[in-house]
């Protein structure tokens, strides 16, 4: 019985049916115009319901999972695809296979694609011939390379890597050649540094190797050697990471390149002399070779000397590019040519090692003596801690090996062992202090450390690195010998080091080998310290964190060492404090809103905060400006005399700084101090409304007014533990008197112009103001348990984003100022994101502003608007081609912020008529401005897939851009006009660009007699410059690039004359 097509029309239909038990007449004829109910009238729904919905994520995953369950019921049927439902399938797989939005649906049209495969060899009679191949697998390969310059995806190297291990590839060898030739390898290793692809691809080039490898192709095996260690030497981080991390591993797991790799293992190490990265790339392969080959082939005795030693890796015999006898020592020990990465890698390759037990030669113990000696002071914690890892596995080997010498009673390497640990102890034992005078002496140096001075000759880095490695020595149990007096000290004084890490590791020291009660024959004074320690107790300054912890790391080691009856006498007086302490906070009954203190202290921090802002506004060199003496005559009339003022006049200058520092530190505190009281108030009416008035009115005051950094960002964060208190209390009662609400409304009205706004702070990007809106907006309860909808918060954004519409530009300053703290904050990341296109909007038109402050803000908010889409690069740029993982495709941007495409496009176009028009008015600043935004954007989108790139194509950008390119007077913005070009465009049209640019260098040239314009020939030296950067080594191999080159060098001296018969050149090109 045949299936009615009329009632599946969709893939939601067709997905509850055939996800089912299969059955055989769905392969039957349904009707009278389908031939298969599956083959015909199934496919073709699905691909056209799919490409009609082409940006609807989760409707494109169903269409392909339907097809794949499809092709899946085929094959169980052994049943035969025509040609145009092949074509159906395979073009499906390839339009859908790099979908934007989501990697299940590329996975899914990978698993089709191998069924279609499969599908195709059982019908395909070029599929069973050996010689030639079938044509059809090699189209279907070819379309998964892709273009020339094209980035691979990884599930097309995925997919890829599928196809060349299905059947009919594996008995072509024909086809394998014809697939896996030279340029695309060459491809495949310039991308391995791309961190998604570096897996498949080490895949797809060890399948390659191993086939090399069974059929002894040398000319293969040698192609990938060169591209190997090429890679291993590359400046880039990237690329040498996923050699040593991904690829050579990977090589080595297979038996075939693993034997490959041992064979040729000294064509490997032969690096050339002159790369900084020869040892470091020399270090991982003997690593590699260490740890892979010897356990692979069962003898885990290898050592970096075995073949360092070995005859065929010598000097001589390579030429001179071969393994040096020397050559650890020079990797640990070479000036400033080796980097931390290389003695890293030389310094895993001596200590660590498969063999556990493996015996330390005196050649290495000479090495890592030398190089813990130079270590010390190393002021990066990751290379400091690495370096002590491999140490303490070098310690390890020692222990293990030094019980089986003791075993055989085999004195000279035991002492030999002593000795080298002996003087690495020695090593850290000089690198500590000596005994520490008083604490109460240390407080003006501790006040010079914390201003960012130095902490002495022995700094942090140099002293933990000293403790770490003496735990290190004694956890493994390697040191037998007693400590000297001044070495005891040394310990014991770093009991008052700045650093809790130090005082740390120094008392765990000390309790492995200062055992208590105190041992016999231990030389130290216990009596001196016990006398220090209570002077210490008395006169240490309560307020300083060090010297808290010194004393509290002094009593941890006395107490376990003193005698029975004073450490009594000691609990007993610890245990009357606590007790009083105890009876006095259980008098405390939580808030006590009868206590008269409490209420005295609402009473007196406003007050003190008028004072405060008096002394402040009347301080000598201290910046005054019109908020504060509103503040001081608003809050303080009775206090604001001329004598209050000469009484302040005479202060010298480091008195005035004290002053001020500690009148903003009690603004901090008073900040704090409403902010608790709110925090644990149990009700509204706890406080009158006159105290909660006047605690409102302070944050309003300071988050509006205050513009010491310091204070109005304490006050915000306390202000937002506050709000969420008041936003309860409001919606619990109409009458409270600080409802967040309508400090909303009231914010909103002054900065839309209803209400006057002479208050705000117009300097410091609105100083508090910023946050004031933010802590309102974060803490606002939402009105639906699923957190969309708010009261206030999408009333607020429109109003903020509408500025441009306000004739005052004070007003649209501070509402792109409060903008952009709002889109940089992740809490409001769901709720802000619907505004992201409108935000766009408003910075590409703010940037040109005239007035430098709101167009400075405004390119403060484009900078924000930048990080929230394309998100960082995990590495510092440091160039104008922007990382890949921070692009986006031109398809998928376009369509989430559709109206942009239109924005971008109008304003290349107007720059670009203004261009025309700067022969009778030239540029302004505002144009350069105008432009810089909407560049820099186009650097961050990257061509779409050829079959999604037809709705939002970047072609209609490039006439302009090649323009601006060559008419805009500022390098910078033909600087990034220049990478946007190169960012946007596929190879073929990179091509078209470069032939056009081509031709303009041409007329150049051939109009050399004429008065010729630097203008024109730095635009293309930039273009160049940049296709070098980018490795584009198609281009810069040809003819054209040379002779561009050379017409570049022949004008660059010409710096005079005009540009118009050169813009009509370009014009034309363009």
């Amino acid at each position: 019985m045949s299936t009615d097509c009329c009632h599946f029309k969709t893939s939601q239909s067709l997905q509850e049916i055939l996800f089912s038990q299969s059955k055989p007449e769905w392969l039957l004829p349904c009707c009278g115009q389908h031939g298969g109910f599956l083959s015909d009238h199934c496919v073709s729904l699905l691909v056209q319901e799919a490409i009609c919905w082409a940006t609807d994520a989760p409707r494109v995953l169903r269409c392909s999972t339907v097809l794949t369950r499809i092709s899946s019921i085929l094959i169980e049927f052994c049943s035969s695809l025509s040609n145009s439902t092949q074509s159906l399938f395979l073009s499906h797989c390839l339009r859908f296979l790099d979908f934007p939005y989501a990697e299940s649906i590329g996975y899914q049209c990978a698993a089709l694609l191998m069924n279609l495969v499969a599908l195709h060899g059982t019908n395909c009679v070029h599929c069973l011939t050996i010689d030639k191949g079938c044509e059809w697998l090699l189209s279907v390969g070819h379309s998964l390379c892709g273009a020339h310059t094209e980035l691979f995806s990884k599930i097309r190297i995925k997919a890829l890597h599928s196809l060349l291990h299905c059947s009919a590839v594996e008995a072509s060898l024909s086809l394998r050649d014809r697939l896996m030739t030279e340029p695309f390898v060459a491809r495949l290793y310039a991308q391995i540094g791309h961190a998604p692809l570096s897996i498949q691809i080490s895949k797809v080039i060890v399948d390659d190797c191993s086939v090399a490898v069974r059929l002894n192709r040398p000319n293969t095996l040698t192609f990938h050697m060169d591209w190997i260690k090429k890679q291993l030497l590359a400046t880039d981080v990237s690329v040498r990471q996923a050699i040593e991390q991904k690829l050579l591993p990977a090589l080595l797991k297979s038996p075939e390149s693993r034997r490959w790799f041992r064979l040729e293992f000294h064509s490997f190490a032969s690096l050339p002399r002159d790369s900084a990265h020869s040892p470091r790339a020399l270090c991982t392969l003997l690593r590699l070779a260490i740890d892979r080959i010897g356990n692979e082939e069962g003898n885990c005795d290898f050592g970096w000397e075995d073949f360092v030693s070995a005859a065929e890796f010598s000097d001589e015999q390579n030429g001179g590019g071969g393994i040096s006898a020397d050559f650890m020592e020079k990797a640990l020990f070479d000036g400033p040519s080796t980097d931390s990465e290389t003695q890293l890698s030389a310094l895993s390759l001596i200590c660590s090692h498969p063999k556990g037990a493996r015996p330390v030669s005196a050649r290495e113990c000479q090495i890592v003596r030398q190089f813990v000696a130079k270590s010390f002071g190393e002021p990066s914690p990751s290379v400091r801690q690495h370096i002590l890892t491999q140490i303490a596995k070098l310690f390890s080997r020692v222990s293990e090996h030094s019980k089986s010498l003791q075993k055989i009673n085999d004195v000279l390497n035991l002492t030999k062992y002593r000795q080298f640990v002996h003087d690495i102890e020695q090593l850290a034992l000089e690198h500590l202090p000596d005994q520490s005078t008083l604490l109460i002496y240390e407080i003006e140096k501790d006040e010079e450390t914390a201003n960012g001075e130095s902490d002495g000759e022995l700094g942090f880095s140099c002293r933990v690195f000293a403790l770490m490695l003496i735990s290190l020595i004694h956890s493994a149990q390697l040191c037998d010998l007693s400590f000297a007096p001044f070495e005891w000290k040394a310990l014991i004084a770093s009991l008052d080091d700045q650093f809790e890490l130090c005082q740390d590791t120094a008392l765990k020291l000390i309790d492995q080998i200062f055992p208590s009660p105190l041992q016999k024959g231990i030389s130290f004074d216990f009596t001196v310290f016990l006398e220090n320690t209570k002077k210490d107790l008395l006169f240490a300054n309560p307020h300083s964190p060090r010297h808290q912890l010194a004393v509290e790391y002094r009593l941890r080691f006395l107490l376990p060492r003193l005698s029975d009856n004073v450490r009594r006498a000691f609990f007993d007086a610890l245990i009357k404090l606590g007790a009083n302490v105890c009876e006095q906070a259980a008098n405390v009954n939580g808030f006590d809103e009868e206590n008269p203190n409490l209420i005295r202290l609402v009473q007196i921090c406003p007050q003190l905060h008028a004072i405060l802002s008096a002394i402040l506004a009347s301080m000598p060199h201290i910046f005054r400006d019109d908020n504060a003496t509103n503040i001081e005559r608003k809050f303080l009339r009775h206090f604001y005399t001329p004598s209050f003022r000469c009484a302040i006049a005479p202060l010298n200058f480091r008195t005035v700084q004290l002053l001020s520092k500690t009148c903003w530190r009690s603004h901090k505190s008073i900040s704090h101090i409403f902010s608790r009281l709110i925090k644990w108030m149990p009700s509204p009416n706890s406080l009158s409304t006159e105290q909660m008035i006047k605690i409102g009115e302070y944050f309003w005051l300071q988050l509006t007014e205050c513009r010491h950094c310091g204070a109005f960002e304490a006050a915000a964060d306390a202000f937002r533990v506050i709000c969420i208190r008041f936003w309860a209390f409001s919606s619990a009662s109409d009458q409270f008197p600080c409802s967040p609400a309508k400090w909303l409304r009231q914010i909103v009205d002054a900065l839309t112009g209803k209400i006057s706004a002479r208050h705000l702070c117009p300097s410091r990007r609105s100083a508090g103001l910023p946050h004031l809106v933010n802590a309102l907006l974060c803490s606002e309860p939402p009105l639906s348990p699923d957190r969309r909808k708010f009261a206030n918060f999408d009333h607020t954004v429109s109003a903020l984003l509408d500025c441009r519409r306000s004739e005052d530009r004070q007003l649209e300053f501070h509402c792109v100022n409060v903008l952009r703290l709002l889109f940089s904050q992740s809490l409001l990341e769901e709720r802000i994101f619907p505004y992201v296109e409108e935000a766009f909007q408003l910075s590409l038109n703010g940037c040109a502003d005239e007035f430098w402050p709101v167009r400075n803000a405004h390119v403060q908010l484009f900078a924000v608007l930048i990080e929230r889409i394309f998100g960082t690069p995990p590495t510092q740029q440091r160039s104008l081609h922007i990382q890949l993982r921070c692009k986006m495709s031109a398809h998928e941007f376009f369509t989430r912020y559709p109206s942009l495409y239109h924005s971008l496009g109008n304003c290349l176009r107007k720059l670009r008529l203004a261009v025309l028009r700067s022969f009778e008015c030239p540029l302004g600043v505002v144009h350069h401005f105008a432009a810089f935004p909407a560049l820099i954007l186009l650097t961050h989108l990257r061509p779409a897939a050829h079959e999604l790139g037809q709705t939002h194509s970047l072609r209609p950008f490039f006439p302009d851009l090649i323009q601006l390119l060559f008419a805009l007077p500022a390098r910078a913005l033909r600087e990034i006009a220049s990478a946007a070009l190169c960012s946007m465009a596929t190879f073929t049209e990179l091509q078209q660009i470069f032939d056009c640019i081509y031709e303009i260098g041409l007329a150049v040239h051939q109009r050399s007699s004429k008065n010729v314009s630097n203008l024109a020939t730095d635009s293309i030296s930039i273009f160049l410059d940049h296709i070098v950067e980018l490795n584009v080594t198609i281009l810069t191999s040809t003819d054209q690039f040379r002779k561009l080159r050379e017409i570049t060098r022949t004008f660059r001296s010409n710096r005079s004359g005009t540009i118009g018969h050169i813009q009509k050149m370009i014009y034309d090109a363009c």
